[in-house]
């Protein structure tokens, strides 16, 4: 023993028997090891057990052949030192690879690993340093700009990439970034090489390196172009939707509402809030039978689009009459998952198709009275010329001759009700001239209070100012007539019966103008005709202006005469309106607009007499043969030798044979074989300068050709008084 542990090795003999021992004991620990190794060998790095336990198993084998040690160049002793070696290698070789071959690997399987998902993301990404050169870039950000690789980007800077405009604005960016260290988000318009502009939306961040320090710009850019485009597409789709002028909602599968637009709200009163999530069937009027309902949802549930008309109701509880389309709306699968209705509010539409159904109803009497007009004055015509010559016969006997008067004057009303017709119905023609309202409207009073019993209180309120109007005075006349006389009848069962018609200058506003778009004139004249009667409801009030609608009984009225009224005033370029409550009365008002002031007529009362004849020769044309006999009657009984002839072609042969004794020519106008205008002509080739007038049962200027050789002024229109006629003919004889 040398020392404090026994010797490990004699010279000569090999190593002791403690040094042996030792070896064992080193191997036993070793296989220990070894074993408990191989217990957790899940738990080293992939590959590395079995390096370092063949390291154990070689260090095994040296430590027993070192059992064996005799010398330093002992076979033994060789053998154990190649085993140690074996073993320092495997050890090494496990160090070498955990610390430095795996790990490189792994980096290598990043790096791979985070290039492919750079690469593959659709987004731009990109990174600069300090100075905006481009340290790196993904494959989408070389595709934008239209380079192959990442190394025809990196050393690159935006100028060398992009236009200098662009360039800069992406430098400023950058540099904002930079000085305030901070992230920004910003879209950008960015031109592609192919000439195309897209939309991105780039998120811009401060580059750190491992201590925090600002090393340059990272940069994620989207394209949002095909979004940005949706989007809008979805603005104007809502903008489309919220602005429509129909009302517009979206239902569930069970008729639950999700949307309605403002329209909606116009049309029904409600509120988004009061609807959303109730059911259509607030909008229910019970209107229409559950037999509509159910071929409208049955219609709907096969997927097919349904329209019809229906009345709703209203926030308010009143009705409206609508147009509805429901159409349903499809998921992805092809399932129903909402219906969208379109409602278009029909009131305004239903109005519009009233009036047009009230001008189709004129339009109808207009053709009627247009159709009868001609032979029901012929008749007039020959009725009144027997009167005036059955009044000369019975001279003698006032009492006939008061009924034959009588008789005459209800022939002339006829003639006035069918120009009435004719003017209502657009087909007559007004004359028109300037009136004194002030003047007029007390003539026609004083008229009327003859008619009106003396129960009734008719009074007449004029200002002092002279209102001027551009009118036909006897069509005004007429309906004024016709409104007093209503409004006599209206007041029969009141106890203080009371009529007052007022004269107002009214100046009217630009609401006004909009609901009688008729009247062109700020300054009109206002007539209002009010009574204390019995009023009317407002379904009656809806209906008093068509024609043939009275309220009044058999005998006492024929239904014509507010529609007569209407067209009076509308050919006027004036409007009406009725205000009237059962039980209180009724107001008319009359508008028309003035005229400056100026000459003015009057009501006219021709109380001038028959002007006789001297013994002129009359050719007389006409193709009924009551009215040429007894036109040529009445003719001879002022003094005049009559010639006839029933229709232009005789015409002119008669005047050819007495062409010398011919001072007057009265043709009808409308005649077979040749009319009245074409027989002026034919004469007129032969004497320019004959006289004519003519007769007609027609509308006085549609009666005459627009190039015919007559005027107004050669026209007399049948039925026509005595007076007139040969007053007439005076003037054209002694002219």
């Amino acid at each position: 023993m040398s020392g404090r542990f026994p010797d490990a090795y004699i010279e000569g003999e090999g190593l002791t028997r403690f040094k042996i021992i030792s070896e064992y004991v080193i191997c036993t620990i070793l296989v220990l090891a070894l074993v408990n190794m191989y217990r957790f060998r899940d738990q080293l790095k992939q590959g590395l057990f079995p390096f370092l336990m063949a390291s154990i198993v070689f260090t095994i084998l040296a430590e027993i052949s070192f059992t064996n040690y005799i010398g330093v160049y002992s076979t033994a002793n060789l053998i154990g030192h190649i085993f140690k070696l074996f073993s320092f290698w495997m050890i090494l070789y496990s160090i070498v690879r955990v610390s430095l071959q795996d790990p490189y690997q792994s980096l290598g399987t990043s790096r791979a690993l985070l290039k492919g998902l750079r690469d593959g993301i659709p987004d731009l990404i990109f990174y600069k340093d300090m100075q905006g050169v481009y340290l790196g870039c993904n494959q989408a950000f070389c595709e934008l700009i239209g380079r192959e690789s990442e190394s025809d980007i990196i050393g690159k800077t935006d100028v060398d990439l992009f236009n200098k405009q662009q360039a800069q604005f992406f430098r400023d960016v950058d540099q904002q970034i930079l000085q305030a260290g901070a992230a920004r988000r910003n879209d950008e318009w960015v031109s592609y090489p192919d000439g195309s502009r897209r939309l991105l939306d780039t998120l811009k961040t401060p580059f750190m390196d491992s201590k925090g320090g600002v090393i340059g710009v990272i940069g994620i850019s989207r394209d949002i172009t095909d979004n940005w485009q949706a989007e809008g597409e979805l603005r104007k789709l809502s903008q489309a939707l919220e602005q429509a002028g129909e009302a517009v909602m979206i239902t569930d599968r069970d008729g639950g509402i999700e949307y309605i637009n403002p329209a909606f709200t116009r049309v029904t009163g409600y509120r988004a809030d009061e609807v959303l999530g109730k059911s259509l069937r607030m909008l229910k009027s019970d209107r229409q039978s559950a037999a509509f309902y159910k071929g409208m949802w049955r219609m709907l549930a096969r997927g097919d689009q349904w329209q019809g008309k229906l009345v709703n109701r209203k926030k308010d509880g009143s009705f409206y009459p609508a147009l509805l389309t429901i159409s349903p709306m499809f998921d992805e699968q092809g399932a129903i998952s909402n219906y969208i209705g379109i409602q278009q509010d029909l009131s305004e539409y239903e109005q519009l198709e009233a009036q047009f159904h009230q001008s189709q109803k004129m339009e109808a009497v207009g053709t009627l009275v247009g159709g009868i007009a001609h032979d029901f004055n012929n008749t007039l015509a020959g009725i009144t010329g027997n009167l005036y010559l059955a009044k000369k016969a019975a001279d003698s006997l006032p009492d006939v001759v008061d009924r034959l008067n009588s008789i005459e004057e209800l022939a002339f009303r006829a003639a006035g009700m069918i120009q009435q017709l004719l003017t209502f119905s657009r087909k007559g023609t007004v004359q028109m001239h300037p009136i004194s309202m002030p003047s007029f409207l007390k003539e026609v009073i004083k008229l009327q209070e003859v008619s009106v019993p003396e129960n009734i209180s008719l009074t007449c309120q004029v200002g002092d100012v002279d209102l001027i109007v551009n009118g036909d005075i006897n069509l005004l006349q007429q309906a004024l007539i016709n409104l007093i006389n209503n409004a006599r009848d209206a007041v029969e069962s009141v106890g203080t019966p009371a009529i007052t018609v007022t004269l107002d200058q009214c100046s009217v506003d630009e609401e006004f103008l909009e609901r009688y778009p008729a009247i062109t004139s700020r300054d009109v004249a206002c007539i209002t005709i009010s009574d204390n009667g019995e009023g009317m409801s407002p379904e009656i009030q809806k209906h008093i202006f068509e024609p043939f609608f009275t309220t009044k009984g058999v005998g006492k009225g024929t239904g014509l005469g507010l529609a007569m009224v209407y067209g009076a005033i509308q050919s006027h370029g004036g409007a009406i309106a009725v205000e009237s409550e059962e039980g209180v009365g009724t107001i008319v008002r009359i508008y028309l607009p003035l005229l400056q002031a100026g000459a003015a007529e009057g009501v006219v009362d021709d109380t001038t007499g028959v002007l006789g004849g001297r013994g002129e020769t009359i050719l007389l044309v006409d193709d009924e043969a009551t009215v040429l006999a007894t036109g040529k009657d009445v003719l001879e009984s002022l003094g005049y030798n009559v010639l006839t002839a029933t229709d232009g072609l005789k015409a002119v042969e008669q005047y050819i044979a007495h062409r010398d004794e011919i001072d007057l020519l009265m043709l009808d106008v409308v005649m077979p074989h040749m009319g009245g205008q074409e027989a002026l002509r034919k004469i007129r080739e032969i004497s320019p300068d004959v006289r004519a007038l003519f007769v007609t049962g027609y509308d006085k200027n549609e009666a005459l050709d627009e190039d015919g050789d007559a005027s107004p002024e050669m026209v007399i229109k049948k039925p026509f008084s005595i007076n007139k006629l040969s007053q007439t003919m005076r003037a054209l004889l002694d002219n």
